[in-house]
């Protein structure tokens, strides 16, 4: 029988063994490093057993002075990392101790429980890289196809220089969602980090007129190139950019060992937008805790 995990506060957890843990584990993720942690939610607390052979990050927030689990922006999913696949003990073991579930798990966290306890299926989007373009671009629906053979005949020209403030300010300007001042920051953080880090890259198109019509960040880690934001202007959606920036990354990471991960939605028509280039549907387990528990 294993023994428990332990509730570890932010400043006890070793940085160093927890990186060498996700790194290590088969279902590593750039989600789940300290420096993405410390961005998205810089007070998060984490469940460690065994000297770090298994670990569960737990993102926080506040609220009336209260700290409580959240799913933090910008992270898609989170769950038990381990050099092993986590089997239904060491899950039950981990969720036991959860001070309060309530964030989204990776595909292989699905178990069963109890009544206090409901799982949802929430999709994404992949699409293997390892294959040549002209294979790839075969698996292009004919909708995606026809985009893009409008999108190629407008002259569009690639841009690889924007900095980081530009891009916020460009998604910013152009985003179809409402998002908080703080939730730009944290996406400015990560955008900056990344790229310090050589993980992140920012690509956009532009109308040969001079302006900026789309623009897209992606973060390459642990075999895995992920859409982690982007936006296009009315102009973009006029001259299909989004649809010509995807098929240069595309081009550009083909015949490699990489996943290209939409991080998938919910909202159809992007959904319609990420199987148009012959991603396949990978669903993922969010999972709710039904009883409110406070962290300590």
């Amino acid at each position: 029988m294993k023994q428990h995990p332990i509730l570890l506060k932010n400043h006890e957890i070793d940085r160093q063994k927890w990186d060498k843990c996700i790194a290590a584990s088969y279902n590593a993720s750039v989600y789940a490093e300290s420096w993405y942690l410390d961005i998205v939610s810089p007070q998060w607390k984490a469940l460690v057993l065994d000297d770090y052979s298994a670990v569960l990050p737990i993102t926080v927030g506040k609220k009336l002075m209260l700290q409580y689990i959240i799913q933090a922006p910008y992270t898609q999913q989170l769950g038990i990392y381990s050099s092993k696949a986590a089997d239904k003990e060491l899950i039950s073991l981990f969720y036991k101790y959860l001070p309060r579930p309530i964030m989204s798990f990776q595909s292989f966290n699905k178990f069963e429980m109890g009544c206090c306890h409901s799982f949802s299926l929430r999709p994404n989007y992949e699409l293997s890289l390892d294959a040549e373009y002209p294979q790839l671009k075969s698996s292009y629906n004919s909708n995606c196809k026809r985009n893009l053979k409008k999108a190629q005949q407008g002259n569009l020209i690639i841009l690889r220089d924007l900095s980081p403030e530009t891009f916020i300010e460009f998604s910013r300007a152009h985003s179809n969602f409402s998002q908080k001042e703080k939730s730009w920051n944290i996406l400015k953080e990560i955008v900056s980090k990344a790229i310090e880090k050589n993980i992140g890259q920012i690509i956009a198109v532009r109308h040969p007129k001079g302006d900026i019509t789309a623009a897209a960040f992606f973060i390459n880690r642990f075999k895995r190139l992920i859409f982690l934001s982007g936006a296009s202007s009315k102009d973009g959606f006029k001259y299909r950019s989004m649809f010509f920036l995807m098929d240069k990354i595309i081009e550009e990471n083909s015949n490699k060992a990489l996943v290209l991960d939409f991080e998938g939605s919910e909202i159809e028509s992007l959904a319609r937008f990420y199987k148009g280039f012959g991603s396949e549907k990978q669903c993922y387990y969010s999972y709710t805790h039904k009883i409110l528990k406070i962290i300590s």
